[in-house]
């Protein structure tokens, strides 16, 4: 009890400190010796007037916190790139912010030697075209920035794979989003933070890339200012600047010039580093809570479906739904982010996200000539602490029935081993979701379900028998009999049997052989996971 309330009263001493660091901080400094001014040009998020017109992004930031250390004013002043970069060359204004560097704009700019950023921009488009299909924009119309380098960066690209297109010239990026919006244009390049997409129902990003870094330029003839800037860029440092701001708009008043100044310095290190700890955790949990948001606002979480397949009838009875990350031009597989999934606890969020892409797509791959339409059901994996949610499941149900694809038509994954003492937590959950017209499979179904008589007393619908039975199937006719003797208990229970992992015609040979009406098979000899359009083209071998 002790430990709490020291916890909580310096918790409340932080806070007043706070609250004296920022009421400090906004004291009005010291009066600046000169006016600078600074191009602007709309480029969300990077400069841009919010709805109090302000200025603000990342360049302000950039621009204020260079003001700050190298004592000057700004004056934005507000014109096309195009137009600003000949204000910049005829001496009209001091600064233009995030530029690209050229050979041919050295001759007339000085340029900071360090960039301020290298983000990538991406191709944007009102037209139904896959990610990653430039072929297709082949005759259409492109809003084109002039002197931007990402537009003829890309440009040249196109120009490099024949693909021809029809430009249209324009002088801001906020020109060629509207024209977007409107369908006057079919793509445009603007950033990969864009708010594009926000601002249209059918726009969507095919392409991404990097046009390289961006700079600080003045006029050739300041190269005195470019060296301040210069200077700046190495020097600056926002907390540190905040301490500096603080202690010499008001701790000067009180404090020794000097062996005060550090004093508070340590002090105020110290106290950051006994809650870092504390904080450090749910931090990193916010920083990639805001990437899997951002990810899942701009598509670029994907399903992947790989087929279920009833050999009797050579047709697909069911797919199961797999998730992907676009990033940089590939498909990543949940190897390479699920980490980020759990650690920023989101898996719930997720699993919503996949079960209405699925019920999107159902129609859709219903009506493929290749699926069995009579009982084809998707597939959804699902964790076990999801299947004790019950909250979480009156959201799955309510998502389910909304949907109106009828019953039997979503199947829920269990992808997690757990034992015969845990079936009680989650039957009366399973129970639920069958009365409400939802599948539920045991996932990988084999050796490390050491009781055999779990099959009986889990009430799925379905069993995903472990790929390591199917390995064996060639070589061990213990395999063969294990198999047999789990078919005669699903057989007595009336459940569906999954052989997951089949991969040779072999196993396929072998698998027909059992004698069960309900017994399917899926795997690479058939099919790997499979994007909703190759999945249309699918033929299945025999």
């Amino acid at each position: 009890m002790k430990k709490k309330k020291r916890f909580i009263l310096g918790s409340v001493l932080v806070f007043l400190l706070l609250v004296i660091f920022y009421r400090i901080l906004i004291f009005k400094q010291e009066e600046v010796k000169r006016v600078l001014k600074v191009g602007f040009y709309y480029n969300y998020p990077y400069f841009y007037i919010n709805d109090k017109a302000k200025v603000c992004g990342e360049y302000n930031e950039i621009v204020k916190s260079l003001s700050k250390r190298l004592n000057f004013k700004v004056e934005y002043v507000n014109y096309s790139l195009t137009e600003l970069l000949k204000e910049l060359e005829y001496g009209e204004i001091d600064l233009v912010v995030g530029i690209n560097k050229t050979p041919e704009r050295e001759k007339f700019f000085e340029f900071s030697n360090d960039y301020i950023n290298d983000k990538q921009y991406s191709i944007y488009t009102n037209k139904n075209i896959e990610y990653g299909n430039l072929e297709a924009l082949n005759g259409m119309k492109m809003g084109y920035i002039e002197n931007e380098l990402d537009n003829e960066k890309i440009l040249n690209y196109l120009k490099s794979k024949n693909i021809n297109v029809e430009l249209f010239n324009l002088s801001s990026y906020k020109s060629v989003k509207t024209l977007l919006v409107e369908n006057k244009v079919d793509f445009i390049v603007d950033n990969s933070e864009s708010d594009i997409k926000s601002k249209g129902k059918n726009i969507k990003e095919i392409f991404r890339f990097s046009s390289g870094p961006k700079y600080i330029i003045a006029n050739k003839n300041n190269k005195e200012l470019i060296n301040e800037i210069d200077e700046g860029l190495n020097t600056i440092n926002i907390e540190q600047d905040k301490n500096n701001t603080l202690y010499n708009k008001y701790f000067k008043r009180f404090l020794n010039d000097n062996i005060n100044k550090h004093i508070f310095i340590i002090f105020t290190f110290i106290v950051f580093l006994i809650f870092l700890k504390k904080l450090g955790k749910k931090l990193v949990s916010v920083i990639k809570r805001n990437k899997i948001g951002n990810d899942l606002k701009k598509d670029n979480y994907i399903l992947y479906y790989q087929p279920i397949v009833d050999f009797r009838v050579k047709r697909v009875r069911g797919v199961e739904a797999l998730l992907r990350l676009r990033k940089d031009g590939k498909v990543l597989t949940p190897y390479h982010f699920m980490k980020d999934i759990e650690d920023a606890n989101m898996m719930k969020e997720i699993t919503l996200w996949a079960l209405k892409r699925a019920i999107k797509d159902y129609n859709i791959i219903k009506g493929y000539d290749n699926i069995n339409e009579k009982d084809f059901y998707i597939s959804i994996n699902i964790s076990f602490n999801e299947i004790e949610d019950l909250k979480f499941l009156n959201k799955v149900i309510e998502i389910v029935k909304n949907s109106n694809i009828g019953e039997n038509s979503i199947c829920l994954e269990i992808v997690e081993k757990f034992g015969a003492d845990e079936i009680n937590k989650i039957q009366e959950n399973i129970s639920l979701l069958k009365e409400n017209g939802i599948l539920i499979a045991i996932d990988d179904f084999g050796v490390e379900y050491s009781n055999l008589d779990l099959l009986k007393k889990i009430d799925s619908n379905i069993i995903k028998l472990d790929k390591f039975f199917v390995d064996e199937l060639n070589d061990s006719e213990i395999s063969v009999k294990v198999i047999d003797f789990i078919l005669d208990i699903c057989k007595s229970s009336d459940k569906s049997i999954v052989i997951e992992g089949v991969e040779e015609k072999e196993q396929v040979d072998i698998i027909k052989t059992f004698l069960y009406e309900k017994i399917y098979i899926q795997g690479y000899y058939f099919s790997k996971p499979l994007d909703i359009k190759n999945l249309g083209s699918l033929s299945l071998l025999f």
